[in-house]
């Protein structure tokens, strides 16, 4: 292991960490690859995926991985419209207002079983 690669292994093991602390899961992957893999592993059949644009996403894969899985990708690329790339925002949209209402929900779920 290069002393960079071991650097990055100890950072990671250190955040990961203090996300348990505050009760969160985090996974570290050495490569990109194993990255994609779990990163897929959470999608179940059918979910409904979007991205405010990365570039990260596309040098590691995760977007060639997207658009081959099996799930509904709200991919901005392929629009070929204005119209295209409004209706791909409007559903972006309200699938984060439903995520928000959801995590909210959760909060208070755990808020009220905290007290």
């Amino acid at each position: 292991m290069t002393p960079k690669a071991k650097y990055y292994e100890t950072l990671a093991n250190t955040m990961i960490k203090n996300f348990e602390k505050r009760r969160m899961e985090a996974y570290y992957y050495p490569t990109a690859k194993e990255a994609v893999e779990k990163a897929l592993s959470f999608l179940p059949s059918g979910a409904v995926v979007a991205h405010g644009g990365s570039m990260t996403l596309e040098e590691t894969g995760m977007m060639d991985a997207l658009r081959s899985a099996d799930i509904e990708f709200l991919d901005r690329a392929v629009c070929k419209t204005p119209e295209d790339s409004r209706k791909i925002l409007h559903r972006r949209f309200t699938i984060m207002v439903n995520q928000l209402l959801f995590h909210c929900m959760l909060f208070h779920e755990h808020q009220r079983h905290d007290n």
